[in-house]
């Protein structure tokens, strides 16, 4: 096979999607020719951005991927098998898988297996789920447009177990050369033309009908049951009259008037004459005794003034101190005392606040499982990395982008059914992939080990069994690191 023809033509890309019966086939055989002329037993790297017209129009294979395993892009993983993905076997059954996904999407209009929304309208989350489903073995539905003959050679193609398809492409090519004439005698059918010839509306008519399920046919009305007639509620049953009693009229009973002649009431006019007499007639205090004892004090004080003055000391004289003489200053001159210096208090310097000490990690590359990371990280004492918030994520992230680390375990396991940090801290920040934690693996193997998984849109958390580097070494090997985390003493 010429690989230059790649890129000499226009790219099949979203043109799949508009594709008729035959050339649909006609591309799928071409590619089968093309995989099993590359000297290889496996081609690999089969998708639409891959596939291109050479210079007579017709639709060729590019080269193979000259990767290492592990480096694919996102075409490759939408159209990878499982097998492929998971442990990195290459062998030509993976090929046959490919083809069946071109096929697939050629009679579905772009879509590929769990695809919800067209591909332009697919985020990369939805992506990601319909991946993990497709690899994780859920069961592919062939569309109903596919037919009686193209459609159990796809349903073929896609099976999960490699040993259940088509062993090779030249196999594949056998099961679709029945399949060729079957686009042109549904378009004879509904246009009395081969499907070559047929109008860009007429091909879009021929999609739409193709597409059309039997279960899709709208179903006959189901008559509505009669509404059975309710019966009218009897009217209520007047209750018997009851005999009128006339009671006897009640006379008001006047209240008892009092008799006898009513009391006089005499007011007192001179009641205030009355009470200054009174006042005038009560006894006066005597002052005499009080001023008496007022007079014998002051002359006790006056008899201790006159002892202390004018009675003789004890002999003693009472020296003076000599006044010293006045300094004579020049008249007109005033002496100007030197002003009080006011100390200046230096302000207090704040304390300075003493910084948190912050931990520190070490990331190792080594394909080992997260059990041995966890023993040695313990061993140099830390432990592995609790990742708390955003910020610490982006450290340990940066940390393994450094490295070159695709996979980092982190202290994240499951203990008895629930996820818990090695530390034992209760911590409420997860950043999941689609689809996880996911519990177990597609073998069964239960995933109860934390690792980071670094994608085409950022690193996200993912459960994983214990050695996944030693199942699938394809995937993991070279790629799986670990960090510890020291804490501050």
């Amino acid at each position: 096979m010429d690989n230059k023809q790649h890129g000499a033509g226009k790219p099949l890309g979203e043109e799949i999607r508009k594709l008729g019966r035959e050339e649909l086939i006609a591309l799928a055989l071409q590619v089968c020719a093309d995989a099993a002329a590359c000297g290889e037993s496996f081609h690999g790297n089969i998708h639409p951005g891959n596939i291109a017209q050479d210079a007579q129009g017709a639709w060729r294979l590019g080269p193979r991927a000259d990767h290492a395993p592990g480096d694919w892009s996102t075409d490759e993983l939408e159209y990878m098998a499982p097998e492929l993905f998971w442990n990195g076997t290459a062998e030509a059954s993976a090929d046959v898988y490919s083809i069946g996904l071109l096929l697939y999407a050629g009679v579905s209009g772009g879509l590929l297996p769990f695809f919800k929304k067209a591909p332009e309208n697919m985020t990369n989350e939805l992506r990601a789920l319909a991946l993990r489903r497709r690899m994780n073995g859920d069961e592919i539905h062939i569309p109903a447009a596919a037919g009686e003959t193209l459609g159990p050679v796809m349903a073929k193609c896609l099976r999960f177990d490699a040993a259940e398809r088509y062993k090779d492409t030249k196999e594949l090519s056998e099961a679709l050369r029945p399949c060729v004439g079957e686009g042109d005698a549904k378009a004879m059918e509904m246009f009395g033309k081969p499907e070559r010839e047929l109008s860009e509306v007429e091909r879009t008519m021929a999609g739409i009908l193709a597409h059309l399920e039997p279960e899709d046919e709208e179903p006959e009305p189901i008559p509505e049951p009669k509404p059975e007639k309710i019966p009218e509620p009897e009217p209520p049953k007047a209750e018997p009259k009851r005999p009128k009693v006339e009671l006897p009229p009640v006379k008001p009973v006047e209240p008892p008037r009092p008799t006898g002649p009513r009391p006089e009431y005499k007011v007192d006019r001179d009641f205030e004459e009355r009470a200054i007499r009174e006042k005038e007639a009560r006894p006066k205090r005597n002052m005499r005794p009080v001023l008496i004892v007022l007079a014998i004090c002051a002359v006790i004080v006056i008899a201790a003034l006159a002892v202390k003055f004018f009675l003789p000391g004890d002999g003693g004289e009472t020296v003076t101190s000599p006044t010293p003489p006045l300094e004579t200053q020049p008249v007109g001159v005033v002496e100007t005392a030197e002003p009080t210096v006011t100390p200046t208090t230096e302000p207090t310097p704040s304390p300075t606040p003493t910084a948190t000490p912050e931990p520190t990690y070490e990331i190792v590359v080594s394909d080992c499982s997260w059990e041995e990371a966890k023993a040695l990280c313990e061993e140099s004492g830390g432990h592995l990395v609790v990742i708390s918030d955003a910020e610490e994520l982006a450290k340990v992230t940066a940390l393994a982008d450094e490295a070159g680390a695709q996979f980092v375990w982190i202290g994240l396991h499951r203990v008895d059914g629930e996820l818990s940090w090695v530390t034992g801290e209760d911590i409420d920040y997860y950043v999941w992939g689609p689809g996880e934690p996911s519990v177990y693996d597609t073998d069964g193997t239960a995933e109860n080990y934390g690792l980071l998984w670094k994608t085409g849109s950022g690193w996200i958390y993912n459960d994983s069994r214990n050695d996944p580097a030693a199942a699938y070494p394809g995937i993991y090997s070279g790629k799986v690191a670990y960090v510890c985390e020291y804490d501050p003493e």
